[in-house]
């Protein structure tokens, strides 16, 4: 019996979420735990130059995976729409934000075509 017990809140206190941020959830408050993940997946089309480019405190995330998935397109086409998913792990208590700007890296000084903010709670 103790070692069921043992394993049942060994399983419950190793359970991670993961919170899925869009373009929908700008200027959203999210409240995570320690263990849990976040992943932000946004719509890009590197064809046309701009990329989205994250700031985020590297003492309190640490950047767990950044990829581009194509979305299902005809054979042939270029220039489609992509999804671009960023998945960060948090390393600290406390709250803090994550800045997003969706620009061209040699605009310098331009400000993005679009903007994201999330504040982020992790207890």
């Amino acid at each position: 019996m103790k070692q069921f017990i043992f394993f049942a809140l060994l399983c419950t206190s190793t359970y991670a979420a993961i919170h899925i941020l869009t373009e929908k959830e700008d200027h959203a408050t999210l409240h995570i735990s320690f263990n849990d993940l976040i992943k932000i997946q946004l719509r890009t089309n590197p064809s046309t130059g701009y990329a989205w480019n994250i700031e985020y405190p590297t003492d309190t995330f640490s950047l767990s995976q950044d990829t581009i998935k194509a979305e299902p397109h005809p054979s042939g086409m270029v220039g489609f729409p992509s999804i671009r998913e960023i998945q960060l792990k948090p390393l600290k208590v406390g709250t803090t934000t994550i800045k997003l700007g969706y620009s061209r890296p040699w605009e310098k000084g331009k400000e993005p075509l679009r903007s994201l903010t999330y504040s982020v709670v992790i207890r």
